[in-house]
């Protein structure tokens, strides 16, 4: 009987999505719900179109305008974003996100004063809001301050320990200024937060890289490359090191891997070039087989 029962269940369920569908019954937090998957798959036609319909559904829905401005400014269509997210700060005028997306998308049009008067905002609503002082160290670390840039990151783990960026952003400040071990300590400090926090673990491979510890930076490549076997530059990289180490051999292999991405890039040719003429079996071979040189 709990077999049969389990089936109709099912059945029920399967006709409720069908009626939802064709019926317009969705809510508006389950249009929202599903912009944010097609937003998350690359599908941003998709999304605006869900978040549309989840604003359609409930006109004052604060969170579908900030995602769909999202979605409006990865498609480059900036007005309207700035549409969204500033209906966005009409209805809800007392919440720091809304301020904080605002911001972001100014930061990302270069517009650096703007983005900060409006991060500054979100702070004078909410002194609390950790990602706000995260937002302006981001712009004052490309502006090249980085003294003032570590005072708001700095700011911003005092308010919350818990943002992976800020740490990594912090030690590429510590790292711009030559303090390798306490990058290395914010390098770490990201992993452990985000565990797959790929970009983490390759800014530390260069800061153990940059400390000659040749083992400790190809032990980072490498658990970066099983994360992500197409992150090019860990390739690199680690080639870079074995090469250092005169494990030529070892170094060959990951140019090779290299090329399997960017075959036309003439500096990567050059190297295995270089390796050949140097005794490579392994680049020499590579390089006659996929026609680069001619057999001697």
């Amino acid at each position: 009987m709990l077999k049969v029962a389990s089936r109709y269940i099912i059945v029920i369920l399967v006709v409720s999505s069908i009626l939802a569908s064709t019926y317009g019954c969705f809510s508006a937090e389950s249009y929202y719900n599903k912009g944010l998957v097609a937003y998350q798959n690359g599908d941003l036609d998709r999304a605006i179109n869900s978040f549309t319909k989840a604003i359609d559904k409930d006109p004052v829905y604060v969170l579908a305008y900030l995602e769909r401005g999202t979605a409006y400014a990865d498609k480059g269509e900036i007005d309207n974003a700035f549409l969204d997210i500033n209906k966005a700060i009409e209805l809800s005028p007392n919440k720091p996100y809304a301020y904080y997306d605002k911001a972001v998308l100014y930061h990302r049009e270069g517009d650096f004063t703007k983005a900060k008067e409006v991060y500054e905002q979100a702070i004078k609503i909410d002194p609390e809001f950790a990602i706000a002082y995260y937002g302006l160290g981001n712009i004052y670390e490309e502006e090249g301050d980085n003294v003032t840039a570590l005072n708001y990151y700095n700011k911003s783990i005092d308010k919350d320990p818990e943002i992976a960026n800020t740490y990594n952003h912090r030690a590429l400040v510590f790292l711009a200024q030559l303090k390798y071990d306490q990058a290395i300590e914010d390098f770490t400090k990201a992993v452990e937060l985000e565990p797959h926090y790929l970009v983490a673990y390759y800014n530390r491979g260069l800061t153990y890289l940059a400390l000659e510890d040749y083992d400790t930076a190809i032990k980072d490549f490498t658990t970066l490359i099983g994360f992500d076997p197409q992150y090019v530059r860990a390739y690199y990289s680690r080639a870079t090191v074995y090469e250092l180490k005169g494990e030529i051999d070892k170094a060959a292999n990951d140019y090779m891997s290299c090329l399997d991405f960017v075959p036309n890039d003439q500096h990567i040719i050059d190297k295995l070039i270089d390796m050949s003429n140097n005794g490579s079996v392994i680049a020499e071979k590579y390089l006659i087989d996929t026609g680069l040189v001619e057999k001697k």
